[in-house]
């Protein structure tokens, strides 16, 4: 979100919301239910964690953690949010929410289950879905507007199943996410070689372009696993390409010099023999000259 557009909503912080949860026995586990309409706010979760279930989401929001800009808060209704401990940021939305907060704190679920708690990521994640995991936080809610019938022992052994179930679904979703972004990345990567076939690409310029986080040989090998070739190879193959058709569709008013210049060779010597290794045939002959 650009500077100048933060601060064009009503704020209003959480005096605004309605509870509609009641104390919890515990001191490991917290349980909340809040709706609201439009709030800007600022998320300090200390020493506990948070899996909140989205029962309405907003109609926009945005979110800004320490030192980073604005950006979208993916928060859909039915979905799961995390947040993990010791998270900050600012947010705010738009229009009317409702959500079921899970507080967990971060000390007692290390002494139970060092296990799950390492599973977790140390980022917040939003739009999860698993409707699972979203009873489970139900089941907890239902426990606290009860009074807790089944004792605090039985709450926590739901916040335990819920970290246990959340900790392999993220691990899925950044898996696919992973997948998801290395296809955009590389599909960027291509646009800005076609757009500049005509200028000396460099590896690392196409890298900066996408913006791709890792090193060369990172962005080798992804570029390879979806391309089939490496970069370099990927670049010549299409500006050879382009030769081609170029040659074919001129008039013997260009010349292969600038066919070559046009495809981004500057040697022509290099030109000629790329070209005819790959199309058999030298480009002055597709010219007629």
């Amino acid at each position: 979100m650009d500077s100048s557009d933060h601060g064009k909503h009503p704020k209003q912080g959480v005096e605004s919301w309605v509870q509609l949860a009641k104390p919890t026995l515990s001191d490991s586990l917290e349980v909340t239910r809040y709706k609201g309409g439009d709030s800007e706010i600022e998320s300090f979760l200390d020493s506990k964690l948070c899996i909140s279930l989205v029962l309405k989401a907003p109609l926009r929001g945005e979110n800004r953690q320490q030192g980073r800009s604005w950006q979208r808060t993916a928060s859909v209704g039915g979905g799961i949010v995390y947040l993990p401990r010791d998270h900050s940021a600012q947010y705010w939305w738009t229009g009317a929410s409702e959500a079921i907060n899970v507080m967990v704190d971060a000390d007692w679920l290390r002494a139970r289950s060092s296990a799950e708690a390492r599973l977790l990521p140390d980022r917040p994640i939003y739009g999860l879905r698993d409707p699972i995991l979203a009873q489970l936080v139900q089941y907890l809610f239902k426990e606290n507007v009860e009074g807790s019938p089944h004792g605090a022992a039985y709450s926590e052994y739901l916040a335990l199943a819920a970290i246990s179930r959340l900790g392999p679904l993220m691990s899925r979703r950044s898996l696919e996410n992973k997948a998801v972004r290395g296809e955009f990345l590389v599909a960027r990567a291509l646009d800005y070689i076609h757009a500049n076939l005509d200028s000396n690409l460099s590896v690392r310029e196409i890298i900066d372009a996408c913006e791709f986080e890792g090193d060369l040989f990172a962005f080798t090998r992804l570029f390879k696993r979806y391309c089939g070739t490496a970069p370099h190879r990927y670049i010549l193959d299409a500006r050879l390409e382009r030769a081609k058709k170029l040659l074919l569709l001129a008039d013997r008013r260009m010349t292969v010099t600038q066919v070559a210049l046009m495809c981004g060779f500057v040697n022509l010597s290099h030109f000629s023999s790329a070209f005819k290794s790959k199309w058999g045939i030298q480009p002055s002959r597709i010219l007629g000259v």
